[in-house]
């Protein structure tokens, strides 16, 4: 085993950019900072995930009613015409709900990944901001 090396000079210790921990509390502290980012990021990751799902389920709900509504009215439809008409009423509101909803799932992956991206870059809540 080689022998650890002597990072003090008659200068000062010896640093390699970036600053080393000097005391036991300052190693706690950095492993801690370490711990709640550790634990922040996943957090982030998984509320993300909640909130997306959340998001889906209730389009999915939506349109699974639209659907309901629409075998309702196509069961009091007297002739093919009727018919006709009520479903191409559901697909044009069906393609417009579809549309929004690709619209308001793009913003919240954005602001998800936005929440990510910021627990990443951002230090732990304590952490000092160098």
């Amino acid at each position: 085993m080689s022998p650890i090396p002597n990072t003090s000079t008659s200068n000062g210790p010896r640093t390699s950019g970036a600053e080393a921990p000097n005391s036991f509390g300052d190693s706690a502290k950095l492993a801690q900072n370490g711990y709640a980012k550790a634990w922040t990021v996943p957090s982030k990751i998984l509320a993300a995930h909640i909130a997306t799902g959340s998001q889906l389920l209730a389009f999915a709900s939506k349109r699974m009613q639209a659907q309901a509504e629409l075998l309702g009215l196509l069961g009091h439809c007297g002739n093919f015409d009727e018919a006709a008409s009520t479903q191409k009423s559901f697909f044009e509101k069906a393609s417009s709900h579809y549309s929004e909803e690709m619209s308001q799932l793009m913003e919240l992956a954005s602001r998800n990944m936005s929440l990510m991206t910021d627990a990443i870059v951002e230090p732990p809540p304590g952490a000092q901001k160098h």
